[in-house]
C-alpha cells in the first residue's frame, strides 16, 4: 500500500535529483516524514484549487498512463 508508494517516491526523487535525495538521507528525511499528508490527501492541502482539481480529475478517470501522476506532481513539489 502507502510504504510502497513512500519507495517508488524516494526512488523517482533518487533518479531525478540525487542531490536531494542523499541530503535528506543524510538527516534521516524519509518520504514518511514530509510527504504522508501529501499521499493521504492527494495534495488537497497543498496545490491551488484549479490545479487540485485537475489532478484529481486525471486520478479518478483512471487513464493508464496517469496512474502515477501524483507521485510527480509530489515529485515536483519537493524539488520546487
Amino acid at each position: 500500500g502507502l510504504q510502497a508508494v513512500f519507495r517508488v517516491f524516494r526512488l523517482l526523487l533518487l533518479y531525478h535529483d540525487p542531490n536531494l535525495c542523499n541530503y535528506l538521507d543524510q538527516y534521516d528525511m524519509v518520504p514518511e516524514l514530509y510527504a504522508s499528508s501529501w499521499f493521504i490527501t492527494l495534495h488537497a492541502n497543498r496545490l491551488p484549487v484549479a490545479t487540485l482539481l485537475r489532478l484529481w480529475d486525471a486520478l479518478l478517470l483512471d487513464r493508464h498512463e496517469d496512474r502515477l501522476l501524483h507521485l510527480f506532481v509530489s515529485l515536483g513539489l519537493l524539488i520546487k
